[in-house]
């Protein structure tokens, strides 16, 4: 039951996250903060591991005092989101807080070093009320919502989601997710694997594996907004399966005999793997969270991650009837990559490499949009108002629209 709650909890950190990241990020920046911001993900793992390493191999102490020294970094993570953290300006638009959104707004441009004329609730107000958006896409934020109509308003977002806009990036992006689980699934196994080869010192060679996960995100944060997010995970998700493919050969062609002298092209396969599978991971929560617009952002890719992990529930009953057999086991996770890698190549989902995000799904322009638009005109606008507006911004006075947007915009 606690490990249940756990996971509870813990989906919609990872829903969130890479969303907020998003729309606190300029779009020719915003693959490398999303990658950032999902790389700490990789940092908890190695520190799991290396307390892991101390409190069972070495000190041997129970179980109990790893789980509680597990609990502190997610008692420490929610006081800072709290007391750093700022609620994303583009939402607290779309639920009608206009103040809070001007002053959050404000805070994070002066963070980003702006040190122009700040923006007004008022501006905020005129450009996600205007002619453009329909009445009900805007939430009145001073009656605090019901339980029952929280509820509705869930329901709503995930019928949104599947609507015909959205419906083919969210199939998309689903179909990839499912695919990148059930390959990446093989990772929960791998202890298991591992005793069948004989590999000895357990939690320091997953140390190790989980340090082989740096290299993922460090790609991913420089190549996202380099190569474009598509060509990235395709190239991720190829390289994941012919590390299982070569982890497959090495065991299948060592026999059961000499598996013990395997040990370091094992090793090597598997931190390719794993180093591949966190740059596909972060990779695909770049391309989910930009897919869809503000007002459903976070709904579509905990919508997408969730069939994903369904995927991967159901596939453990196959890696479980399959742990007697290492290499067949691990070529068929490397066969489950190779096809969602094609189908990436086949109906990509749309690049949003540099490209603005969209607050509604039926808005013609977002901010970003209008501010090439208006650059056109020889105009541009300030940074914070870039990450909060949504629509026509010609009202604007000249005096308040700044140079500095280049440099804030990346």
């Amino acid at each position: 039951l606690c490990r249940f709650l756990a996971g509870m909890g813990i989906g919609p950190v990872l829903a969130s996250t890479a969303p907020l990241a998003t729309e606190l990020s300029p779009p020719k920046e915003r693959g490398f903060v999303v990658s950032v911001a999902n790389s700490f993900w990789t940092v908890g793992l190695i520190a799991n591991g290396i307390w892991a390493y101390i409190v069972f191999e070495w000190l041997q102490l129970s179980w109990r005092i790893f789980v509680i020294i597990c609990t502190v970094p997610s008692v420490l993570g929610c006081i800072l989101i709290w007391w750093l953290v700022p609620e994303s300006p583009r939402h607290l638009a779309l639920q009608g807080q206009y103040d809070r959104a001007a002053r959050n707004a404000n805070k994070i441009a002066l963070s980003l070093g702006y040190r122009g004329t700040l923006i007004q609730d008022t501006e905020i107000e005129h450009h996600f009320t205007d002619a453009g958006r329909r009445p009900s896409q805007i939430i009145n934020g001073s009656l605090p919502p019901t339980f029952q109509g929280k509820l509705r308003e869930g329901s709503e977002k995930i019928k949104r989601v599947l609507e015909k806009d959205l419906r083919k990036p969210t199939l998309t992006i689903m179909t990839l997710w499912i695919a990148a689980s059930m390959g990446g699934s093989i990772g929960q196994w791998l202890v298991a694997i591992f005793r069948k080869l004989q590999v000895e010192n357990l939690y320091a060679h997953f140390i190790l594996l989980n340090c082989a996960c740096i290299p993922g995100n460090i790609a991913s944060a420089v190549l996202t907004d380099r190569i474009g997010r598509n060509r990235f995970f395709t190239f991720a998700m190829l390289l994941a399966s012919v590390a299982l493919f070569g982890t497959a050969a090495v065991v299948f062609t060592a026999g059961a005999d000499d598996l013990a002298s395997q040990t370091g092209r094992i090793i090597v396969c598997t931190s390719f793997f794993y180093a591949s599978m966190t740059g596909l991971y972060t990779c695909l929560y770049v391309m989910a969270s930009e897919l869809f617009p503000t007002n459903v952002r976070s709904t579509g890719v905990a919508l997408c991650s969730t069939f994903g992990r369904l995927a991967g529930v159901l596939c453990m009953y196959l890696n479980g009837a399959l742990i007697e057999k290492p290499a067949t086991l691990l070529a068929v996770g490397g066969a489950f990559l190779v096809v969602g890698s094609i189908i990436s190549v086949v109906v990509p989902p749309n690049e949003m490499k540099q490209q603005p995000v969209l607050d509604h799904e039926d808005s013609a322009l977002s901010f970003e949009d209008e501010f090439s638009t208006e650059q056109q005109h020889s105009s541009s606008v300030p940074m914070h108002q870039k990450m909060i507006m949504g629509r026509d911004s010609n009202q604007v006075p000249r005096e308040r629209r700044t140079s500095e947007l280049k440099y804030l915009a990346g």
